[in-house]
């Protein structure tokens, strides 16, 4: 500071701005420069000033800091320019800020968020007021003007009025973007906001005003078109004000201004139009969406706007929806980062599905959705009633999936009910018609293939009749967890050859080849009905009869049936009461009681402990019983064996 003239004090002023109290690293609170002028008067106060003075590179973060105390969450680059002239104590100023690159520390956008903006008014002392601002931003071809005054600085209660101008829609996109991350980059709108907001403080804080989107259209990947909405109005939603005895406390700034969005309606194609409404406030937002919708318009935006949580994502382009939605969620994180990860947008409601198809990639054809329903809730949704047609096989399903869903960590639970299913039928469906391979050959070679994984999954499948070739189990339920490439049978249950048949098992596909390894049960099983499960019953033969209780454990490989029946391992048991058995030696065509246990391989029973019983008369029974059902047996009378063994150990004692 030195003396220009007899009446004049030249001032300039560069520096690094700090505060004692913070720990702020100088280098990154930008640089500071004051320059100009003040003139001798009679009063201090009538001084005239002639400043120029400039802020330059200052990261909003550290600027926030340093002048608030606490960093609010923002980044850029600040530069502010600033002419103050007059007198002392009621300058005018013009000032020029700039933003360049601003964005949420959370996340940065695609595209760079710049600020371009002019400001001027003045400062009178003797109110601590500024008045008469004015500041201009420039916007492509339009703008946004805020004009007003600040009464009493140190006590604000603004009055201020902002003006909308030919705004581009693009530009409240790229807005919307510093706050929600998941608005996709390639999505484009077009259109343009006129209007205008009128704010006061005194004699209570009130918003007046509101304003208009026309023309505006939405175009994302995947649409074949752009979407084009009517005209959009939003203006403030007045509350009533509460009373005066609950005002305990003063209310924080704008805490009570909200925004409406009023009923649009968008003509589709579908029933009924789809209907938007919204709400917003300082904090938060709501979307209301009800109505019909093509598929190959919900699905492009539900994705690129996050809407759905992915739940639409394996859906073709095919088929409409009914939606009776709302998206809401915060605008920021309450805290910073360390505490609080960036916003999640919460979606409640309904979703129903028309004529839909859902493309599964383990799946060699789509599956044809002939109706859905999903209910969407906070942390999970839940698709019932599903109905579903398959290669013909139709079936009715439920599916709950936590929200968020994580890729190969999100484990969806469901139940599948279906009438009939038919193993040939299951087997051309899987395999897709005028294919030859094998039920898991074709599927696993998809897997492998795409590189995909079997979803991890937990439920049951009910049906009320399965067929295998000519057996057929009645009532069949499965629980099942299916991860990787592994499936777990916890339970396998049915009615089967008039018994009853309860089942545990696995099957694990991570190698070469498919292993199974299953624990099954029949009890009170139909002798009779194994005979005409086998074909063994003809106008010569004697049917088998009685009643027979199973059970097995087995281990086997490979797709076929041949390579199924040779690789497999095991053991068994049965106890088979009152039977008869044609075929087979003499004392197996009529019995009381046979019990039998041994092994399987090579792709036989073979016999290791068996006796059957004919009134006081007990057998043992020895040999195989090949798959192809043919017998190997010879029965030997216990006492006889007795006497064989006796006669040879005493044969053995003689000199």
């Amino acid at each position: 500071m030195w003396l220009g003239a007899p009446d004049e004090w030249r001032i300039r002023l560069e520096a690094q701005p700090v505060r004692t109290d913070l720990d702020l690293d100088l280098s990154d609170t930008g640089f500071l420069r004051i320059e100009g002028s003040l003139h001798r008067a009679s009063a201090l106060g009538n001084m005239p000033v002639d400043l120029q003075a400039g802020w330059s590179n200052a990261p909003l973060g550290q600027m926030a800091r340093l002048l608030l105390g606490k960093d609010p969450g923002w980044r850029g680059n600040l530069q502010i320019d600033a002419n103050i002239k007059g007198d002392l104590f009621s300058p005018q100023f013009k000032t020029r800020l700039q933003i360049t690159g601003m964005h949420r520390q959370e996340f940065a956008p695609l595209d760079s968020f710049n600020v371009d903006a002019t400001c001027q008014g003045a400062y009178r002392h003797a109110s601590h007021s500024l008045d008469d601002i004015t500041c201009l931003w420039p916007i492509d071809t339009g703008h946004l003007l805020l004009t007003g005054a600040v009464p009493d600085i140190e006590h604000p209660r603004p009055g201020l009025k902002l003006q909308i101008q030919n705004v581009p829609g693009a530009f409240a996109l790229s807005a919307l973007r510093l706050f929600r991350n998941e608005v996709a980059s390639s999505t484009q709108v077009s259109g343009t906001v006129q209007g205008s907001f009128e704010y006061a403080s005194l004699p209570v804080e009130a918003l007046s005003g509101g304003f208009t989107i026309n023309g505006l259209a939405i175009r994302t990947p995947g649409m074949a078109h752009p979407m084009v909405l009517p005209a959009l109005h939003i203006a403030p939603l007045h509350a009533a004000p509460a009373p005066r005895h609950a005002q305990k406390t003063r209310p924080a700034r704008f805490a009570s201004i909200a925004l409406h969005l009023d009923n649009a309606n968008i003509a589709l194609g579908g029933e009924a139009p789809l209907s938007i409404s919204g709400d917003f406030i300082p904090q938060s937002f709501a979307l209301h969406f009800n109505g019909d919708m093509p598929l190959d318009q919900l699905k492009p935006l539900a994705a690129s706007f996050g809407l759905l949580h992915n739940a639409a994502s394996a859906l073709a382009t095919k088929g409409s929806a009914n939606l009776n939605l709302t998206v809401h969620g915060p605008w920021l994180p309450a805290t910073s980062i360390a505490d609080n990860p960036a916003p999640s947008t919460i979606t409640e409601g309904t979703l129903r599905l028309i004529n839909a198809e859902y493309n599964a990639s383990f799946l060699p054809e789509p599956v044809e959705i002939v109706s859905a329903q999903a209910t969407l809730a906070p942390g999970q949704i839940v698709w019932n009633p599903v109905s579903v047609l398959f290669h013909k096989i139709p079936a009715t399903l439920s599916v709950t999936a936590p929200l968020p869903c994580p890729g190969s960590s999100c484990k969806r639970t469901f139940s599948l009910t279906t009438p009939a299913l038919d193993a040939a039928s299951l087997q051309s469906t899987l395999l897709g018609a005028g294919e030859h391979g094998e039920l898991l050959q074709q599927i696993l070679a998809r897997l492998d293939r795409n590189k995909v994984q079997w979803p991890p999954l937990t439920g049951t499948v009910r049906t009320g009749s399965f067929t295998l070739g000519s057996l057929t189990v009645h009532d069949a339920s499965a629980s099942l967890d299916v991860e990787g490439r592994q499936i777990h049978f916890t339970s396998i249950d049915g009615h089967t050859l008039n018994g009853v048949l309860h089942a545990t098992g696995a099957m694990d596909a991570t190698g070469s080849t498919p292993r199974y390894s299953f624990e099954a049960q029949l009890l009170h099983a139909n002798a009779a009905a194994i005979s005409a499960l086998w074909h063994e019953t003809t106008p010569t033969s004697q049917p088998f009869s009685g009643t027979v209780s199973a059970n097995a454990q087995v281990e086997l490989s490979g797709y076929s049936a041949d390579a199924l029946a040779h690789s497999a391992l095991g053991t068994f048991h049965w106890d088979w009461t009152q039977g008869t058995l044609g075929l087979a030696p003499a004392a197996l065509t009529h019995f009381d009681h046979w019990s039998a246990e041994g092994g399987i391989k090579d792709a036989q029973l073979v016999f290791d402990h068996s006796q059957v019983d004919k009134g006081p008369l007990k057998q043992a029974v020895s040999g195989t019983i090949s798959f192809d059902r043919k017998l190997n047996l010879s029965v030997t009378d216990q006492e006889d064996g007795a006497r064989v063994a006796k006669a040879a150990i005493q044969h053995t004692a003689s000199p």
